[in-house]
């Protein structure tokens, strides 16, 4: 069994929609979890939120989107995982490359090393890796496509 969800958007998610997600995972065991985009907001470096806001509210919001994650691979220690990147997620790839295209490419400056993926064993389906401007985005799970 397959579970997508969508939009958790963090920093902005609901605590009571998560705990009630967290404990439906508990419950129903899916072999597969599809996070289908907007799981991270990265309004930090968005170019449409203008309000200002302090300087470390973009490190607690990678902070809380990782043990978020954690707390997801906790729950189902064999599943697999797949997080497809959205549109919101490809503001940090447009974020480096409109204002610090040196960063662009070095490692650890892409969502899946920021957010340790690889150790979490969460499978990343990112837009095509040239790609300068966010583009549809999809895998297939079986006869279905998910895509954001």
């Amino acid at each position: 069994m397959a579970i997508v969800a969508n939009e958790f958007q963090i920093p902005f998610h609901d605590e009571k929609a998560l705990l009630l997600f967290k404990l439906f995972l508990r419950r129903e065991r899916p072999d597969w979890l599809i996070l289908n985009g907007h799981f991270q907001d990265f309004w930090k470096i968005s170019s449409y939120d203008l309000t200002p806001r302090g300087g470390n509210d973009f490190k607690r919001e990678i902070e809380l989107g990782r043990s978020i994650l954690r707390s997801f691979r906790r729950s189902l220690p064999h599943a697999r995982i797949t997080w497809i990147e959205g549109n919101h997620e490809f503001r940090l790839r447009k974020y480096l490359i409109q204002n610090a295209r040196e960063l662009y490419g070095l490692p650890g400056a892409s969502v899946p090393e920021i957010f340790d993926l690889k150790r979490l064993k969460i499978e990343y389906a990112a837009c095509h890796e040239v790609a300068t401007k966010f583009t549809d985005n999809f895998i297939r799970v079986g006869d279905l496509y998910v895509g954001h």
